[in-house]
C-alpha cells in the first residue's frame, strides 16, 4: 500500500490542510502569476458584499450575478492589483479555498433563499447549483462542510414541497434537488419526525413517490434509524421505481457508514445490514433481475405517477449503486474459505467465505453465475449492465482503498 501521505484526508481539518497544500502545488504550476491568498479573500468579500446588497434590493438577477456566477466562474475582467496581473479563472477548477464557517453561512443563505415562495425556477436551479458547489469537492463527491458544522431546518422545505407536489407545472423538481443537496445537514434526530410526515402519503400507487422523497430528505449518518422501514416497504410493495430510489439511498448510506463509523458495535452481520436484510438485498441486486430492469425513463411511463416522478431527481445509475453497496459492505466478518474454486462444496453447518467476507462471497457467486454472459457469443440485454457494474466495482474498490489509506480514516480493521 502506498504511503498515507499520498492520499487526501476524507473530511475535517486534515482535509483542509492537505487541500491547501495541493492548491499551492497547482498554483505553482500555472504559467502566470496568480493572486495571493489575501487578494483572493478580498475578492470573495467583494462578491459577498454585492450579494448582500442585491438581496436587500430584492434583485434576483444581481444575486445570480454576484452570488452564483462570480463565485462559481470567477468571471471578472482581468484586474491589476499592486502591480500584479491577476488572470481570473474558475475557482472550482483551481479549488480556491473558502473557510468552512464561511461556506456554512453561504449554504444556509442560499438554502433559505431557494425556498422563498414565488421564486422562478431558473433562479432556484442557480442557487441549488451554488449550494452543491459550496458543499461538495468538484469531481470527488466529498463534502467540504461536515454535518456537525451546519444544521438546516428541513420543515420549511418540506412544507413548500408538500404544497407543490401534486400541482401541475410546479417547482417540485427543483425543491427535491435542493433537499438532496442539503439532506446531510438535516438533524438525524428528526428522522422519526420526517417519517411521520412521509408515511401518510404511502399507498400502493405512491410507493415510488415516497421512496423518492425519502431518498432526497433523509440524512444517512445513522442508517439503522430508517433501514428496517425500507426493507419492510421493499417486501410489501412491488414497485421497480421504488426499489431504484431505495438502492440509491442505501448506496449513499453504506459508503458513509463504512467510512465514518469508528465503533465496531455500529456494524451488523454484513456491514450495516443484518443477515436477513443482506439476504434480501442479494436476492434483489445480485440475481440478475435488477440488471435487466428497464431504464428509469422507460419505467416512469408505466407508473400512474409517472408524470410527477419524471420531474423529480432521477436515482443513481443502478450498476454503480449496486457496486457502491457491495464494496462498502466488504469486511472480515466470517471464517475464511481456503479454496475459491468454482463448484467447491462446504459444510452448511460451518460456512466459510471468500477472504472471510460475506459481501465478497455474494459478489463471487454472482460473478460466477454470470461469467458466461461476458462471452461475445452470449451477449444479451444484460451484458451492458454487467460491464458497467464491473467497471464500477473496480473504481469503487480503488476509491475505498484510497480512503482507508488516509490518516483520518475511522473504519475499524476488523468488524466481527
Amino acid at each position: 500500500m502506498p504511503p498515507k501521505s499520498h492520499f487526501v484526508a476524507l473530511e475535517g481539518p486534515d482535509f483542509d490542510r492537505e487541500h491547501a497544500e495541493q492548491l499551492a502545488v497547482r498554483l505553482d504550476l500555472l504559467p502566470y502569476t496568480t493572486e495571493s491568498e489575501q487578494q483572493a479573500n478580498d475578492l470573495l468579500e467583494t462578491f459577498i458584499a454585492k450579494l448582500i446588497a442585491s438581496t436587500n434590493a430584492k434583485d434576483a438577477d444581481s444575486i445570480v450575478q454576484w452570488g452564483v456566477e462570480a463565485m462559481q466562474e470567477y468571471a471578472l475582467t482581468k484586474l491589476l492589483l499592486n502591480g500584479i496581473l491577476i488572470t481570473p479563472s474558475r475557482w472550482s477548477v483551481l479549488r480556491r479555498s473558502i473557510s468552512r464557517p464561511r461556506r456554512a453561512v453561504l449554504v444556509r443563505f442560499f438554502y433559505h433563499l431557494t425556498i422563498v415562495p414565488g421564486l422562478k425556477r431558473k433562479y432556484m436551479r442557480s442557487f441549488t447549483s451554488m449550494i452543491r458547489q459550496l458543499s461538495f469537492l468538484q469531481g470527488d463527491g466529498r463534502r467540504l462542510i461536515d454535518s456537525h458544522e451546519l444544521i438546516l431546518d428541513w420543515r420549511p422545505l418540506w412544507s413548500r414541497f408538500k404544497g407543490e407536489i401534486f400541482n401541475e407545472g410546479t417547482v417540485s423538481g427543483q425543491l427535491i434537488e435542493l433537499a438532496w443537496a442539503c439532506k446531510e445537514y438535516f438533524p438525524i434526530e428528526q428522522i422519526p419526525n420526517m417519517l411521520e410526515e412521509f408515511m401518510p402519503l404511502l399507498n400502493p400507487e405512491t410507493a415510488a413517490l415516497v421512496a423518492a422523497i425519502m431518498s432526497a430528505f433523509i440524512p444517512t449518518a445513522e442508517p439503522r434509524r430508517f433501514l428496517p422501514l425500507i426493507f419492510q416497504m421493499a417486501e410489501s410493495f412491488s414497485s421497480p421505481i421504488m426499489w431504484l430510489y431505495f438502492v440509491d439511498l442505501l448506496a449513499d448510506a453504506t459508503e458513509r457508514h463504512m467510512i465514518f463509523s469508528s465503533s465496531q458495535t455500529a456494524f451488523k452481520d454484513v456491514g450495516m445490514f443484518t443477515a436477513s436484510e443482506w439476504e434480501l438485498l442479494v436476492s434483489r441486486l445480485l440475481t440478475g433481475h435488477t440488471t435487466q430492469l428497464l431504464p428509469f425513463e422507460t419505467l416512469v411511463r408505466t407508473d400512474r405517477l409517472g408524470s410527477l416522478l419524471s420531474k423529480l431527481r432521477k436515482p443513481a445509475y443502478q450498476p454503480d449503486a449496486i457496486a457502491q453497496i457491495v464494496i462498502y459492505s466488504i469486511s472480515v466478518d466470517g471464517p475464511i474459505k481456503e479454496s475459491t474454486e468454482v463448484g467447491d462444496k462446504q459444510s452448511t453447518n460451518s460456512p466459510k467465505y471468500v477472504a472471510g467476507s460475506k459481501a465478497l462471497e455474494s459478489l463471487a457467486q454472482f460473478i460466477t453465475s454470470k461469467e458466461v454472459s461476458f462471452h461475445p457469443s452470449q451477449s444479451s440485454s444484460i451484458t451492458r449492465s454487467l460491464t458497467a457494474m464491473t467497471e464500477s466495482l473496480s473504481r469503487r474498490f480503488i476509491y475505498r482503498w484510497t480512503e482507508e489509506a488516509s490518516g483520518t480514516c475511522k473504519t475499524p480493521k476488523v468488524h466481527n
